[in-house]
C-alpha cells in the first residue's frame, strides 16, 4: 500500500545554481521554494529555472536563514566557492536574515504544506 504525502512544498536552504532542483525535477510535481542569500548564485538559479521551463513551480527567495532578523549580512564567496554569511552595517551590499518561519509566511505556504526541508 502507498501512503499518500500531505506536503506538496520541498524547500531548498542554500539552493546554489540548482542543483538539487535538478535533481529531483523529473521525480516530482510538487513546489519547490529555493532559498540563495548570494546574488551571483541568486541569478543563475534564475536562469536555470526558466531554462527548465518551471517558473511556475519554483520560488525564488533572497535571504539568509537566520534567528536573528534583526542583523543584515554581506555574502563572501570562499576559495572553495561555499559562502560565507558576516554581519555587516553597509545596507548596500547587505542580504537580509529571515527566518524559515517568516520565509514560509511570506510565500503564503501553511507548515501542513511542507512536505521536505533540503539543505
Amino acid at each position: 500500500m502507498t501512503q499518500e504525502k500531505e506536503g506538496k512544498w520541498n524547500i531548498d536552504i542554500g539552493a546554489s545554481v540548482g542543483d538539487t532542483l535538478a535533481a529531483i525535477w523529473n521525480y516530482t510535481d510538487d513546489f519547490v521554494l529555493c532559498i540563495e542569500p548570494v546574488k551571483k548564485f541568486l541569478e543563475l538559479l534564475t536562469d536555470n529555472v526558466q531554462r527548465f521551463g518551471i517558473n511556475d513551480k519554483v520560488c525564488l527567495e533572497q535571504a539568509f536563514i537566520t534567528d536573528n532578523m534583526n542583523q543584515i549580512f554581506q555574502t563572501e564567496i570562499s576559495e572553495k566557492g561555499t559562502t560565507v554569511k558576516k554581519i555587516t552595517q553597509d545596507v548596500c551590499h547587505a542580504v537580509s536574515g529571515k527566518t524559515l518561519d517568516c520565509l514560509i509566511k511570506e510565500n503564503g505556504l501553511a507548515l501542513s504544506e511542507i512536505f521536505r526541508i533540503m539543505k
